[in-house]
């Protein structure tokens, strides 16, 4: 995946989750480590559906909790 999606992928994370792009790593969990709930989770990825023009199923979206997960998903989807 190119540096721009990384980007798109890393500034919804961070916007929804209201960290700094800085504390949005890979592995970072949505949860766990940037403090999202069960509401952030699911706006992140709607983010990531209207930024790519995609649907995530939901039994995909419960898999998807940090950004490698979202970018591995995204790499399989599009």
């Amino acid at each position: 995946m190119d540096a721009d999606k990384k980007t798109i992928i890393k500034q919804i994370i961070a916007e929804n989750t209201g960290v700094k792009d800085d504390k949005v790593t890979l592995q970072a969990n949505f949860v766990a480590d940037l403090g999202a709930d069960s509401i952030c989770k699911m706006d992140i990825i709607m983010g990531i559906e209207d930024n790519f023009d995609i649907l995530i199923p939901d039994r995909d979206a419960c898999k998807i909790n940090n950004m490698q997960e979202a970018i591995d998903y995204l790499e399989n989807k599009i």
